[in-house]
């Protein structure tokens, strides 16, 4: 959700990779619960993997930043 707040909507899931020190395999394991739940929504970009928050993990997100 930093990205959110620096005003980017998507960030790639390479540097979601490099951030949270994880393989992309794993990355995209979580990225697909996280999908079924229409919590974030992946798509290719310019031979890239992005991804992007739907409204309703907006949501959620900014909840757990509050408590």
């Amino acid at each position: 959700n930093a990205e959110h707040a620096q005003g980017r909507a998507q960030v790639s899931l390479a540097a979601l990779c490099k951030r949270l020190e994880l393989r992309m395999s794993t990355l995209q394991r979580l990225m697909t619960a996280l999908s079924e739940q229409a919590l974030v929504h992946v798509e290719m970009q310019k031979e890239r993997l992005v991804a992007n928050l739907t409204a309703e993990g907006a949501e959620i997100a900014q909840a757990l930043q509050v408590a």
